[in-house]
């Protein structure tokens, strides 16, 4: 009886303290929205109705960020963002408000979308010249008023499609109900994000969450011109662990070699490539990076593992495309022709480069707060907090 009774106070209280750290955010920015509704011009009615989008205290400042959208009948406004990052003593840092103006005057067409979700999703595809080869299935139903679904790839999609309802300006003074939902084309080289009008099914708007760079020409300098490269930059000049690695036990087990152009290495036209060993940093890829499951050991020996996978997009029916092999020693060192020629294959070492460069990204950001709360893209968070897979 006793045992039973202190079990329940204990649950009453980890529920009042629970909704105590939700009131207070959500009460952050309530007094943020009322004191800058003047600033911004916003109505009473624009800052009626938001929502929590995403909020972590960055574990190395300690300072709180809070993310929310603005919403239109519990209905997220897709562009209408704002933020407060709040500092360990409570005190207001920055903050930032997207929101828009006189919401409920520009929002025209109604709230009830003419078109179904798997609608919405076939008109997109026949807009942007899809065959939908498999049928569009129903995968999961979080619904609400967003009618918020998961739909089957349907063989125009290396993942799974989401879809929900958010209102969408379709210019400065005009907001309607549409369907936002991501392709991720095969072939590996676009992967759209949507709205679609709800009523008629054209696209409104679209942006690419994949980034094509092109290297088409050299950097211009006056100091480090190519030529002097080889003369100029020795092996001794870059740290085989930069100074990002000084913490990491160098007695550890080989973790990977990859000839590359090395951190701080801009480009061909800077440096010179160097068999970097044990590049990872202990704390950003506790296991390395090739590991996905947290254990001892990589999952790949090829350019893929938790913070990048690393591939040729080349041929859009062979996906996902190339990646080298380090084999079991994990050494990525392949030959590289800086002048093209018919027949060259520096693919490998290239796409080795690319690799190790995302993963020096991840690893350095890490140290600046980008770790697993902050959404840092990784593929398993090791029990670390934040969204795996994101």
């Amino acid at each position: 009886m006793k045992t039973s009774t202190l079990k329940r106070i204990t649950a009453l209280f980890y529920i009042i303290f629970f909704i105590g750290i939700v009131r207070t955010e959500a009460q952050n920015i309530e007094d943020y929205l009322k004191q800058d509704a003047i600033k911004y011009g916003l109505t009473t009615e624009d800052i009626s109705d938001w929502v929590i989008t995403d909020n972590y205290t960055d574990q190395k400042e300690g300072i709180k960020h809070v993310y929310f959208r603005q919403r239109y009948q519990g209905i997220e406004v897709n562009i209408a963002n704002g933020s407060v990052h709040i500092m360990p003593g409570g005190e207001l840092l920055t903050s930032n408000n997207q929101f828009i103006k006189n919401l409920n005057q520009k929002i025209t067409g109604g709230a009830t979308p003419a078109l179904t979700a798997k609608e919405a999703i076939e008109h997109v595809a026949n807009q942007l010249n899809y065959v939908i080869k498999t049928p569009l299935t129903v995968l999961t139903v979080k619904g609400g008023t967003e009618q918020s679904t998961v739909y089957s790839k349907g063989g125009i999609s290396l993942e799974n499609i989401p879809i929900k309802l958010v209102y969408t300006p379709i210019n400065d003074n005009q907001i309607v109900l549409a369907w936002e939902l991501s392709i991720y084309e095969i072939g590996g080289q676009n992967w759209w994000n949507i709205r679609v009008n709800a009523t008629n099914g054209e696209i409104i708007d679209k942006n690419n969450w994949m980034l094509t760079c092109n290297y088409n020409s050299p950097h211009e300098s006056n100091d480090s011109p190519a030529s002097q490269a080889e003369s100029s930059f020795h092996r001794s000049s870059v740290p085989e662990l930069s100074e990002l690695n000084k913490d990491n036990n160098l007695d550890n087990l080989l973790i990977g070699g990859y000839n590359v152009f090395p951190m701080p290495v801009e480009s061909p036209n800077y440096g010179i490539r160097v068999l970097v060993l044990n590049p990872d940093n202990a704390t950003a890829s506790p296991f390395g990076w090739h590991d996905t499951n947290g254990i001892a050991g990589p999952e790949f020996t090829i350019t893929r593992g938790n913070n990048v996978y690393a591939y040729d997009d080349v041929n859009d029916d062979d996906l996902p495309g190339f990646s080298p092999d380090g084999l079991a020693a994990l050494t990525f060192d392949f030959p590289l022709n800086l002048t093209y020629s018919i027949g060259d294959n520096s693919q490998p070492a290239i796409i080795s480069n690319l690799f190790y460069w995302n993963n020096i990204i991840h690893d350095v950001v890490y140290q600046y707060g980008f770790d697993e709360m902050g959404g840092n893209f990784q593929q398993n968070n090791y029990g670390k907090g934040g969204v795996g897979s994101d």
